[in-house]
């Protein structure tokens, strides 16, 4: 077994790839992007992220993936015993950042719905109300619960909490029913305590380039400038990125087709006895499981040649999270579940005919 071999659902990759063109910049690259800093002031990635989304250039961030970015707020906003509120049922790298740069932790609930994961304003409110943190984590969606605050949801807690600096970190934006643009134009106009953290890893089946983005409230001129990087940040990824916001159509297409495969594994999954998916808003989804089911699949995917994430976590005893993957990795994932737990095939004629061909 190599992992040549294996098919990796495990790390919410978007194993459909960017579109051709991202791949043609790195074909036609010039020696001079490898040797030469940039001279642009902004980048041209900067400007072009300006016109798409119709926001000020002086807003705008890039880093290393979201990570670097969200690594630079925390260090910047939350170190020192400053307050972090945060989901308990969340990314644990949130709550290792936390502790990194000695960020007082104030975690509130994510509530379990008989199908998904909810944020109750009527529980979140109250908890931050009584202990106003410095910063408020607003994941949408939520790893690895896949649930979001609406952008109604955000702009009603942004009435809230005008002291508060709220990062609302949108890593998996493209894969809701929200568009998102004009909610996020809107609200860094009327609030300028917010912090938007994107990456193109996601949405953009960029994850190995390593490049992210944000919008930053006015506010924020001392994060800008910390951000801001002298000699310009990496040229040839700057380039992929520019070609991928070129090719929207191949992204709405991948996306459109992962929602689909999506809500086609809730299906199949919600049919084998002792197995309870959730429903998600991202490209990846949890289920809970019986111990036995859990051991078994840990023990029998490898063998497969099938890794997803088996979580460790405290918050989520006996669960797995898996990430999307293209229409045949899901049937065979599908398929070994189904063997490995001893689940006969549907007999109705659906089966994972719902799922498509790959575009």
């Amino acid at each position: 077994m190599t992992d040549d071999n294996m098919i990796n659902l495990d790390m919410n990759e978007n194993q459909y790839g960017p579109a051709s063109s991202c791949l043609e910049v790195l074909k036609h690259a010039t020696m001079d992007m490898m040797y030469l800093y940039s001279r642009q002031k902004p980048s041209s990635i900067i400007r072009m992220l300006s016109q798409k989304y119709d926001m000020p250039e002086q807003n705008i961030l890039l880093g290393n993936g979201s990570e670097d970015l969200l690594k630079l707020i925390f260090q910047v906003f939350a170190s020192h015993g400053k307050k972090m509120m945060l989901p308990y049922e969340g990314w644990s790298f949130f709550k290792d950042l936390c502790k990194e740069v000695d960020a007082k932790m104030i975690e509130y609930p994510v509530d379990e719905l008989s199908d998904r994961w909810h944020y109750d304003m009527n529980k979140i409110l109250p908890l931050y109300k009584k202990e106003k943190p410095h910063v408020f984590m607003a994941c949408c969606p939520n790893n690895p619960t896949g649930n979001s605050f609406s952008p109604d949801e955000v702009e009603t807690f942004l009435k809230e909490s005008p002291e508060t600096i709220v990062i609302w970190d949108q890593a998996y934006y493209g894969f809701t029913e929200y568009d998102l643009k004009e909610d996020v134009r809107r609200i860094l106009e009327k609030y300028p305590n917010v912090i938007v953290t994107r990456t193109f890893s996601k949405y953009y089946a960029l994850a190995g380039v390593r490049i992210g983005f944000g919008f930053a409230g006015e506010k924020f001129g001392v994060l800008k400038k910390y951000n801001d990087r002298y000699l310009g940040f990496n040229r040839l990824a700057e380039e992929v990125a520019k070609a991928a916001l070129s090719a929207e159509d191949y992204y709405k297409t991948i996306s459109a087709k992962q929602m689909r495969d999506r809500d086609m594994y809730f299906e199949e999954l919600s049919r084998i006895k002792g197995v309870k998916p959730f429903r998600s808003e991202a490209t990846y989804f949890i289920v809970r499981l019986k111990p036995e089911q859990w051991s078994l699949l840990k023990d029998e995917l490898p063998k497969r040649n099938i890794r997803i994430k088996f979580i460790k976590d405290i918050e989520f005893p006996f669960f797995v999270r898996i990430s999307l993957g293209r229409e045949e990795q899901n049937k065979l994932c599908l398929d070994a579940i189904k063997d490995v737990l001893r689940i006969p095939p549907a007999s109705d004629g659906k089966g994972l005919a719902g799922f498509h061909e790959r575009p």
